[in-house]
């Protein structure tokens, strides 16, 4: 039922977040960064004056200005002991760089006694090929000297899972996002990880590239991209303006493919635009926004999760005021669209709640008293109607049959972990899902193989969800969204 991945080195590991990444998105055969010497001394260089910069506090973006309660977030996280540990790790880093000599091949250093074979390279491509069957699981990790999203391949037919690369963070990750659109080439398609930051930024990371050390984009004031990436670039890939603390969530639009909204502590959201790399507005909020959520056929509507209890939905076409505003009485956690059902929005609270609401409806539906402890994350299969999974703070998750206005329990799973932080379904394998928490790493579940939950669905059988852009009047269907939502920014 479980395939686990768990730290063996250290217990206190941490995985805040989780993200699929669709099959047939990656590259089967990924780039690797080659830095030349005087490359990697200039980004030396570069790295060491975003350090006395930030030492001399002249970087206003890393830090939460007028916004009540950032040390809330620190402490719901227990995040205090990192701080340290990631400033002295940044040092590392640069000196780690600072002594690096850089060789062609293996062959040339002298350092290797035992030198790659053929069949030794044959082996580690093959190892790093990403087949059109397989699908990317990106893993938020913090532990006690590095915080990075480690990028490992699923493979459906084994079910085996295995660590591809690695992406070293400047900062502890609290949201995740995969998309296809590239900033840089927006008429192609790509592979791209979005990672919201508790320093206040948005990297943006391109994942069919290994070894690299730096993102795409940075969508903020903190860390403006190094001078290598500057002189590369015919753009200037970073943000004029951005938030001012953590960012708690991200939902990328996947019809207006250019745009991005971001949640965050300092009480808005902003959506951006990715290609120029600048926000298009700002939706202010009374509270902390901790989740935001694009609806998935309806490019225009955009749904925020505030601390003050509230759920907002906007239409971005036509107003920067919400249309319709419900109250769940606590704070919210997570939010979740129905694709199957695209009118119902599934909201999880920190008071142990979950709420269904309808778009069109001042009421909510239903709610559940789902867990002992507050909801930390929800998520729903994309091909199975109804089949819901719940996470929380009590150590465990528990299995829904949702469908219709009658929620009925079917499974709880204690995971042994301080608290499970995140769950999500696979986008391809409708019953396979990740989950992952405070200690024991993280770890697959194939649902299926549960008796309540087969039972329950075993003849429902399985949907496949309206895409987002249908095939037939994708660039039609792509460009008038684009064309409404470019109205609403410029009358912003």
């Amino acid at each position: 039922e479980r395939l686990g991945m768990e730290d063996s080195a250290s217990g206190s590991v941490m995985v805040p977040c989780v993200c699929w990444v669709p099959k047939g998105a990656a590259e089967q055969t990924p780039q690797k960064v080659q830095l030349k010497p005087e490359e990697v001394e200039e980004l030396l260089a570069d790295s060491q004056q975003q350090l006395m910069t930030q030492k001399e506090g002249e970087s206003p973006g890393c830090v939460a200005q007028g916004v009540d309660g950032g040390g809330d977030i620190e402490a719901e996280y227990e995040l205090e002991q990192y701080s340290e540990e990631e400033q002295d790790g940044a040092s590392a880093l640069g000196n780690t760089l600072a002594g690096l000599t850089v060789f062609s091949s293996n062959a040339d250093d002298p350092y290797i006694t035992l030198k790659t074979t053929d069949e030794d390279e044959d082996d580690d491509e093959a190892n790093e090929r990403v087949l059109p069957t397989d699908n990317l699981l990106l893993v938020g990790r913090a532990g006690e000297e590095i915080t990075s999203v480690e990028v490992y391949v699923y493979e459906a037919a084994h079910q085996q899972c295995y660590c591809h690369h690695e992406v070293v963070l400047s900062a502890y990750p609290l949201a995740l996002e995969w998309m296809d659109f590239d900033p840089e080439q927006p008429a192609q398609k790509g592979n791209f990880m979005c990672v919201g930051l508790i320093s206040g930024c948005v990297e943006v990371w391109d994942l069919d590239i290994i070894d690299v050390l730096e993102p795409v984009l940075s969508l903020s004031t903190c860390h403006a991209l190094s001078a290598l990436r500057k002189r590369k670039s015919k753009k200037k890939r970073s943000a004029a303006v951005g938030h001012t603390s953590a960012v708690m969530g991200l939902s990328w639009n996947k019809i207006v493919r250019h745009m991005l909204a971001s949640a965050s502590a300092d009480c808005s959201v902003i959506v951006w635009d990715l290609s120029t790399a600048k926000p298009l507005f700002s939706l202010p909020h009374p509270d902390k926004v901790q989740c935001v959520r694009w609806h998935p056929y309806e490019p225009q509507l955009l749904a925020s999760g505030s601390y003050d209890g509230c759920v907002r939905l906007f239409d971005c076409k036509s107003s920067q005021s919400p249309v319709m505003v419900w109250s769940v009485e606590c704070e919210v956690e997570v939010l979740v669209w129905d694709r199957l059902s695209p009118g119902r929005l599934l909201v999880g609270t920190e008071g142990r709640k979950v709420w269904c609401v309808e778009r069109h409806a001042p009421s909510p539906l239903f709610q559940i008293h789902a867990h002992d402890a507050p909801i930390t994350d929800l998520s729903l299969s994309c091909h199975v109607p109804g089949l819901l999974v719940t996470a929380s703070a009590d150590h465990s998750i528990k299995f829904w049959d949702v469908r219709g206005n009658a929620p009925a329990f079917l499974l709880r799973r204690d995971l042994h972990m301080d608290a499970v932080l995140c769950a999500e379904f696979c986008v391809d394998e409708p019953f396979t899902l990740a989950v992952g928490g405070q200690k024991n790493g993280f770890h697959v579940l194939h649902a299926d193989k549960m008796p309540a939950v087969h039972q329950q669905f075993k003849e429902r059988g399985l949907v496949i969800p309206l895409t987002a852009d249908p095939t037939k009047d994708e660039a039609s269907s792509s460009s008038k969204a684009e064309q409404r939502m470019e109205v609403s920014s410029t009358n912003s």
